[in-house]
């Protein structure tokens, strides 16, 4: 991966990707687009676009995963990449299908949520804010 991926409808792939040192993005646009193979390498992804972006693959993508529109929706922590790569907010959601446990430090840049889907999720990361946005205020 390298220039976001620019996804024109809806579907399901099963196919591995590797996101290269410079990052890759995928862009959904308005679509539902689930991805269960596995992304690897040393980069970071970013999520573009105001569709759904699921991810359900053992990914291990170094990270950080950036949402700057949409939502990016998986079932394990997994499904992030490398436990070691956080989380940027930057105006998407991060929407949590299952129970569990992550270390990441999040960063709050401009803006998202996280959609818990009523499950006991457990963030021990070190949350930290670029700028202060009235919507996390609201939701903090």
């Amino acid at each position: 991966m390298g220039a976001p991926c620019k996804l024109t409808g809806a579907f399901s792939n099963a196919r591995n990707a590797t996101v290269n040192a410079g990052g890759g993005g995928i862009d959904t646009q308005a679509n539902a687009d689930t991805f269960s193979g596995v992304f690897s390498g040393s980069g970071a992804l970013t999520k573009l676009g105001s569709g759904v972006l699921t991810l359900t693959g053992a990914n291990t993508y170094a990270g950080p995963t950036t949402l700057s529109g949409g939502t990016v929706s998986v079932g394990a922590d997994i499904n992030l990449g490398a436990a070691t790569g956080g989380l940027v907010f930057n105006g998407g959601t991060l929407q949590l299908t299952g129970a569990f446990s992550n270390a990441r430090d999040v960063t709050l840049d401009a803006g998202g949520g996280i959609d818990t889907q009523a499950n006991a999720d457990t963030f021990s990361g070190v949350f930290s804010a670029a700028v202060r946005s009235p919507n996390w205020a609201a939701a903090c």
